[in-house]
């Protein structure tokens, strides 16, 4: 009698411990409605951040080749924008002989890229305003300015002679006229011509390699609009400045 009452407790205390167990998986799959939900924790994607910290932690990276110098022509990359300002700015995209590709390369850098090399673009420049309100009235004037901008964005060479005409020629015929011309020529004679243009807000260098650009940029010239550059900002008093006596080869004065 007694082994079968012992045998009974047992059954109800295994039955016991099995219920409870039970409930305690039952909780613990399914919590109440009091019980608070657990927070979802999101890491921001590259693409969340904004633009301009994006660029400043983002090296630039090419994947076509540089022009005939060799190296590739680079915003500063200490400069900053609003990613409309270049966006904004249209042309038709072609030198006469193909179409080009516009490849965008940041806030401040679009290229425009020809059988798979960079031959030309769009470049924001920091260039104290001052350097362009009135005209160079000397050639070491106007060297101060082609130095300025030439070892911003072209570092990695140097000039060995230049060409500058400027004040937003009229007889162009073009819309909005560049402000001033120049050219930076290498040691082997390759060719880059920089039109520089006078935004509200931002100055513009549109520059091309004259090896790859079979019109000089003409066709992008005359068909260039942008929001930000105003043709009476650059029609001021035309002026020119030619000194060849750098240029390899070139008759000395």
């Amino acid at each position: 009698m007694k082994q079968h009452i012992k045998l009974i407790s047992l059954c109800l205390f295994v039955i016991c411990a099995l219920s409870l167990a039970g409930c305690g998986k039952e909780k613990e799959v399914s919590p109440n409605a009091t019980d608070p939900l657990p927070q979802m924790t999101t890491i921001p994607s590259e693409t969340d951040l904004p633009t301009i910290f994006q660029e400043q932690n983002t090296p630039v990276t090419f994947d076509y080749k540089p022009g005939s110098m060799g190296i590739y022509v680079k915003a500063d990359p200490n400069m900053t924008a609003d990613p409309e300002v270049l966006d904004s700015i249209t042309m038709t995209l072609s030198d006469k002989d193909t179409e080009l590709t516009r490849h965008r390369v940041s806030n401040c850098q679009f290229d425009l890229v020809k059988s798979g090399r960079q031959i030309g673009g769009f470049i924001l420049l920091d260039i104290p305003r001052e350097m362009l309100e009135q005209k160079p009235e000397s050639w070491e004037e106007f060297t101060t300015i082609v130095d300025y901008i030439a070892k911003q964005i072209m570092p990695d060479i140097y000039p060995s002679g230049s060409y500058i005409c400027g004040g937003g020629h009229v007889d162009y015929g073009y819309d909005i006229s560049p402000y001033m011309i120049f050219m930076i020529e290498s040691e082997s004679k390759i060719q880059y011509i920089h039109k520089i243009y006078i935004g509200e807000n931002h100055i513009y260098d549109f520059w091309h390699d004259t090896s790859w650009m079979a019109d000089s940029g003409g066709t992008i010239m005359s068909t260039l609009s942008a929001e930000d550059i105003k043709p009476e900002l650059n029609q001021l008093d035309e002026w020119t400045i030619h000194d060849f006596s750098d240029f390899p080869g070139a008759p000395r004065k």
